[in-house]
């Protein structure tokens, strides 16, 4: 938007002729000429900003150059110290040609993969860097509550509810479930990312160290 194109004045009146102009008539020319002015004063705000917005501009494409020199130049920290991991829980049960007699009854699969038998549960800790993963076993579930009720003190009932929730990825899990990620999450987080700085400072293969639950939850 430019300047304004209004006149600067409400017209050039003789002087003789404005006054014998009544009053009534009067009142709006001195507030026109107000109001005029000060689009001129606004008009030349913005010409003054238009200014430092065009130095900003110029500012600003200095500190992206730098910051794409930088990333350039260190890029490799973003893959050597990204650590992604998460922990899930491995149901087990008995095979369906285990079972004596396998399928006499001429069942479907999916009745069959019903009728399993629970074997446990374990946890693991799965990890990827690099482009490469590594599982860690935590140990069955009775084991692993164990060692979470021994370190951080807590109540049993709080990893045996079993009242249903929603995560924020939209999975179905029960509020013990959930609660046992994250106290294993809390337990091992220190000390894996301790073990990621110390083989990027010795310049070793992550996955080449010794890494187990027990060295984990130290």
């Amino acid at each position: 938007m430019g300047r304004s194109k209004l006149p600067q004045q409400f017209g050039i009146i003789d002087r003789r002729v404005w006054d014998k102009i009544e009053n009534f008539d009067k009142q709006f020319l001195p507030k026109y000429n107000y109001h005029r002015k000060k689009l001129d004063d606004i008009d030349d705000e913005i010409d003054d900003m238009m200014v430092i917005i065009e130095n900003l501009k110029l500012d600003k494409q200095k500190h992206i150059k730098r910051c794409e020199e930088i990333w350039k130049e260190n890029k490799h920290l973003h893959s050597d110290y990204g650590l992604k991991y998460n922990i899930s829980k491995n149901d087990k049960y008995s095979s369906i040609v285990d079972r004596d007699g396998f399928n006499k009854e001429g069942k479907s699969k999916t009745q069959l993969l019903k009728e399993r038998k629970f074997m446990g549960r374990y946890w693991l800790i799965n990890i990827k860097h690099k482009g490469s993963s590594k599982t860690i076993h935590c140990g069955k579930d009775e084991k692993v509550k164990d060692i979470i009720i021994d370190k951080l003190e807590i109540d049993k009932s709080e990893l045996e509810d079993n009242t249903l929730m929603i995560t924020p990825k939209g999975r179905e899990e029960t509020i013990g479930e959930n609660n046992i990620k994250n106290y294993l999450n809390f337990l091992v987080r220190e000390n894996l990312e301790d073990k990621l700085i110390e083989s990027n400072h010795k310049g070793i293969n992550f996955f080449g160290m010794k890494i187990n639950f027990n060295n984990l939850i130290e």
